[in-house]
């Protein structure tokens, strides 16, 4: 048996293929991965900026640090199990941890964090009112010992990190707080175990007092004592890396690059970024036909910015980006900088910008300037509008995505100044790459005749029609559609349309049209297949919103990445993530959320506890739902939502009488991830991205959501997604029988989703909705 690896002077190996290495960070907000603060702006950690000292572009980096989680909070919410299943032998953990353990057992809120002092075998039951269950609290020392027995038995290299110090002062040296005693406690614990232990708050003490008291508010965000700025945060990854090749050379010799740090660590005080060149930013704008929107990335691939036009003008689709200095104003931007860098989409037949790993060469200012403000952008690039698509949907990967995988991005209904059917660009993508493979323009067998978008249907903008062809292919009587072979002329039917209405068989023959598209769509793509034989494929473009596609292809193996703004509500957040990649050879950071939508302020208090409004449901009520930041794409997914039980009468009322959508359009379900199979079979998606077909337990409980052809568009809802929506599922299948409610956007007829409390207090005053916000 090898000698103990956590004892570095047992003779340690050498990493032996550093390819293969993954690093990994846990801690709380001081290791980073915040959500901005209003009031004190962007917190950036050590552990965010880190990677930036990283040697070799294949080590793998992954921050798993949760703001507000203590040590405790890692094992009783599972989290670090999650890590540790996902880490191999040989990679390495660094843990920092100590901020939180001298909190209470149970806070105020209800929520747990706390853990006994000592090291001993000392335990306390509690009762853990957030999650609603009994928990065995033990000593700050148990869990240590238990985190070092866990690396252990899968042999991965743990590191132990004091967090850094608070920058709180007694005259002019740094005040050591209570967390000073969780040092001792994990130094002892390491000493006695072997482990790898890094007195990081020392070395942050020391430093900090060098400096001295002004300089060190420099480093820290204003009115906050333990949250860095990005100064701060490079400034001790850069004391972090340095130290960790002084005290453990053989495992972090091959890891970090010398050349990379801003400053030897010591006595000096170290350059900050702003100190070596001025930080860029990375915008992405789209001002196409329709959904047009600003996003921006930080230099690190923090997201700063989304923000789609419709939300802010209250124009359904509206293409209309506004005056960059006034939205640069109102997000707290500033003022257009000369290190900004701007990303415009083209259309994709411009076929040129693509197979470059290097800045496309086209400059072209005047579609972008047409907006005030834009014409000062220095650094303005066009990039594809495809690969914007596949960027967009890449974002939003699941954490286990490191492999190449093949991508396929499709326009439903193509451009209407050329003589084609919609287009798509196929490839490959990886977290270091992105390149076409093919590329067509001509080779689909479509007329504009055949166009989904020469359909007319009343009152409806061409944006709009293919989402309800889809409603109607459902509701109609599945045995009259029939498949319409190309060419198919839609000349006559409009005119019928236009003439007598939507008759049944004007409905059969649109159904139809649409049936027929898909059924050509899926022999396209199965020669794409054919070719491309990876697991996952990523998937964009307005095409992908059709559910009977995304459904086929995991019917076909493939594993199917979404993002929730996969049509053109996305254009803008791909090409800023798509120029980020080319500038930097690298993506910014994955998004754990779809809920990113910027709002003006934060929303006024309407708060109603889980079993509050499973009763107000229960009682026949439709609530509107505003949490937090609204989704990003077209479709509710909880923090934008309409609720109601899910009765054919309830449906009915939500759909017709508050949105006033057509009778054929049917309205979606939410359900909880342990109810979907008894109502649901096919794929689970988080996004409402897959065609699901309807139990027979589903026709009895949930009547409302159970479509014509006995199908549904389910959003599967997991706990850590929407603690809140979660619980009042729960209640609701205490009520009802089933955990599942018609979930539809908050908006009423023919507007965009609500962004703000006004939006929606004032679209439904005169409906008897009950707004929830919080």
């Amino acid at each position: 048996m090898k000698a103990n690896p956590y004892n570095i002077n047992s003779g340690i190996e050498q990493i032996a293929d550093p390819l293969k290495l993954t690093i990994y960070v846990t801690g709380d907000s001081s290791a980073g991965l915040n959500p901005p603060s209003p009031k004190t702006g962007k917190k950036v950690s050590w552990a965010d900026v880190l990677d930036k000292l990283i040697n070799f572009p294949t080590v793998r980096y992954r921050n798993c640090a949760s703001p507000g989680y203590s040590l405790r909070d890692y094992f009783h919410r599972g989290t670090l199990d999650s890590i540790l299943s996902q880490a191999k032998s040989g990679d390495i953990i660094l843990a920092s941890h100590g901020h939180l353990e001298g909190c209470p057992l149970i806070r105020e809120d209800g929520r747990a964090r706390g853990s006994l002092p000592g090291a001993g075998e000392e335990t306390e039951t509690i009762f853990d009112a957030f999650f609603k269950r009994e928990e065995t609290v033990h000593t700050f020392g148990w869990y240590l010992k238990s985190y070092i027995q866990k690396c252990q038995r899968a042999g991965i290299k743990l590191v132990f990190l004091s967090p850094p110090v608070r920058n709180t002062w007694n005259a002019f040296q740094i005040k050591r707080t209570k967390s000073a005693e969780m040092v001792k406690i994990m130094k002892q614990v390491c000493d006695s175990s072997g482990a790898m232990f890094l007195d990081f708050s020392a070395l942050t003490e020391s430093h900090l007092n060098q400096i001295g008291i002004r300089r060190s508010e420099l480093l820290y965000l204003p009115d906050d004592e333990v949250h860095t700025n990005i100064e701060g945060a490079l400034t001790y990854a850069n004391l972090l890396a340095e130290a960790l090749l002084n005290a453990f050379p053989l495992n972090f010799s091959s890891v970090f690059d010398v050349k990379s740090f801003v400053s030897p660590v010591g006595n000096q005080q170290l350059q900050t970024p702003t100190s070596r060149r001025a930080p860029a930013r990375y915008f992405g704008v789209n001002q196409g036909r329709h959904d047009g929107g600003i996003v921006c990335f930080d230099e690190f691939g923090n997201l700063q910015v989304f923000c789609q036009s419709e939300r802010l003008t209250r124009i359904k689709t509206d293409r209309d980006v506004g005056s960059l200095d006034s939205l640069l104003r109102v997000f707290c931007m500033g003022e257009v900088q000369p290190a900004d860098l701007f990303f415009n989409t083209w259309p994709s037949h411009y076929k040129h910008f693509y197979n470059k790993q290097e800045w496309p060469e086209n400059f072209l200012h005047r579609p972008i300037s047409r907006f005030p403000g834009f014409h000062r952008a220095q650094h303005v690039h066009f990039l594809p509008h495809h690969l914007s698509h596949i960027a967009a949907a890449w974002m939003f990967r699941q954490n286990d995505v490191e492999d190449e995988c093949l991508y396929i991005a499709f326009d439903a209904s193509g451009y209407r100044d050329m003589d084609t059917e919609g287009f798509y660009s196929v490839g490959v993508i990886s977290p270091i790459k992105i390149e076409e493979r093919a590329f067509a323009l001509d080779k689909l067998k479509y007329s504009p005749q055949h166009r989904l978008d020469v359909v007319k249907l009343p009152n409806t903008a061409i944006s709009q029609i293919a989402g309800k062809l889809m409603g109607l292919a459902g509701y109609v009587d599945q045995d009259k559609i029939r498949y319409l072979p190309y060419p198919y002329s839609v000349k006559q039917l409009n005119s019928l349309i236009e003439t007598t209405g939507l008759t049944t068989d004007l409905m059969e023959k649109c159904a139809s049209i649409y049936s027929s598209y898909i059924r050509d769509i899926k022999g396209h793509l199965a020669t794409v297949l054919a070719t491309y034989p990876h697991k996952n494929v990523v998937v964009g473009g307005g095409l992908f919103l059709a559910l009977e596609i995304n459904s086929w292809l995991e019917e076909q193996g493939r594993r199917v990445i979404f993002g929730p703004p996969t049509n053109d509500s996305g254009i803008a957040l791909g090409s800023a993530a798509l120029g980020y990649f080319y500038a930097n050879g690298k993506w910014p950071r994955r998004l754990e959320s779809p809920f990113l939508q910027w709002q003006p302020d934060e929303l006024r208090q309407q708060y109603i506890s889980p079993f509050e409004a499973a009763g107000f449901l229960a009682r026949g009520e439709v609530l509107g739902l505003l949490i937090g930041r609204g989704e990003a794409g077209p479709r509710a997914l909880g923090n934008r939502s309409l609720l109601a039980i899910p009765t054919s009468a309830n449906a009915r009322n939500v759909s017709a009488e508050i949105k006033g959508r057509e009778f054929f359009r049917p309205v979606a379900p939410i359900v909880t991830d342990r109810e979907f199979s008894n109502l649901f079979s096919g794929s689970q998606g988080r996004y409402m991205q897959f065609r699901n077909f309807c139990t027979s337990a589903a026709k009895t409980l949930v009547p409302g959501v159970v479509h014509n052809d006995n199908t549904a568009r389910a959003q599967v809802l997991y706990y850590d997604d929407n603690p809140w929506l979660y619980e009042v599922l729960v209640n609701i299948g205490k009520l009802t029988g089933a955990e599942c409610l018609i979930n539809t956007s908050l908006n009423g007829k023919g507007r965009p989703i609500c962004n703000t409390l006004a939006d929606a207090t004032s679209e439904f005053a005169n409906t008897k909705v009950r707004i929830v916000s919080f």
